[in-house]
């Protein structure tokens, strides 16, 4: 952590150490497999499998992909997991992250405890405790905002032509035809052994390949020491369509919230937080996206039918100001009427 206060994190790092010195907790290698991911995490649960040839991806129920993964020699093609996110899930208590994660990790700073406590997936960003299945091959991983993984990898610093190069690349569609390492100036492999624990920094473009199936625990995190970066991917991101943190907007707010009470002593979320403590029990997997919905489409009503009214209003004033002018005409004329004679 003090190396991180001094110096940032800008370029990768790589750990030796082992899980319980640096604050982890990883089961045991020899007797645990994808068989033991799908007890804890369930057999029903839908993941997106990318297709190695083309880089595409599907949906696909987990047990599915386990019987798959496990009977190697009927494979007809290459499958990889790039996300099975675990968290509220009994696999969270057996894989811890590292202490460094934890400390600067934004949701663990600065979300809502009152969101991240509840067990609904849609009360805050689910990026913490990732699974990656890779196969024996190579496989392009996106741009991420931070990673912890313990793999083998092809890196390309984010410089800002190299992000330029990799959006333009990816809008393309040839990524099975043309390599991104070949196309950059510079591309650095870096090959990890079993056991050693990697910190990609944000915006670091890398890329995967697996001589030997693997197992890898991940996840992904913001923090404070690279905002500028964080907000450059943010801004591809959003031009490629892909990869997106979840919640990015809404962690930026809470954040602002929580270094204004740091500086000030003041929360502005207190009335909002006791809000939705009052409403967690009763909210359903759906409800909280329902609840966004409802108030969405009861506003856009609302300002539609004010909109209408304020439109009625200004007629009836119109019409009525025209109504007392046409008067004041024909009570004019009607008195030059009555005066002609007296003349």
């Amino acid at each position: 952590m003090d190396y991180v206060k001094k110096n940032g994190l800008e370029i990768p790092l790589c750990f030796n150490d082992p899980p319980v010195q640096l604050g982890m907790t990883m089961p045991n290698a020899s007797n645990f497999s994808v068989l033991n991911v799908k007890d804890l995490v369930g057999g029903d649960r839908w993941i997106e499998v990318v297709e190695v040839k083309t880089q595409g991806s599907r949906q696909m129920a987990l047990s599915d992909f386990i019987d798959y993964y496990t009977k190697e020699e009927e494979r007809e093609e290459l499958l990889n997991v790039l996300s099975l996110e675990f968290s509220l899930t009994p696999l969270q208590d057996v894989v811890k992250s590292p202490e460094i994660a934890k400390k600067l990790d934004w949701i663990e700073l600065y979300w809502p405890k009152e969101l991240r406590q509840a067990s609904n997936p849609l009360m805050y960003p689910k990026v913490q405790h990732i699974i990656i299945n890779q196969e024996k091959n190579y496989i392009l991983v996106a741009l991420r905002i931070s990673i912890l993984i313990s793999v083998i990898f092809w890196m390309i610093e984010p410089t800002e032509q190299n992000l330029i190069m990799y959006e333009e690349w990816i809008l393309k569609g040839d990524q099975n035809e043309t390599f991104f390492g070949d196309i950059v100036e510079k591309c650095c492999r870096i090959e990890l052994n079993e056991g050693q624990t990697f910190i990609i920094p944000s915006g670091w473009i890398h890329s995967v390949y697996t001589p030997e199936d693997s197992l890898v625990f991940g996840g992904n995190f913001l923090h404070s020491f690279s905002i500028p970066m964080q907000l450059r991917v943010l801004r591809s991101e959003d031009k490629i369509k892909k990869y997106r943190y979840p919640f990015y907007n809404e962690m930026l707010w809470f954040v602002i919230v929580g270094v204004v009470e740091k500086t000030t002593g003041r929360c502005h979320l207190k009335n909002r937080s006791a809000i939705v403590t009052s409403q967690l029990s009763s909210v359903n997997s759906f409800s909280f996206l329902y609840i966004y919905i409802s108030l969405y489409i009861y506003t856009s009503v609302y300002i539609y039918l004010y909109s209408i009214f304020i439109l009625y209003v200004i007629c009836r004033i119109m019409m009525y100001k025209l109504e007392r002018s046409k008067r004041r005409t024909w009570n004019s004329k009607r008195a030059t009427l009555i005066l002609t004679p007296n003349i």
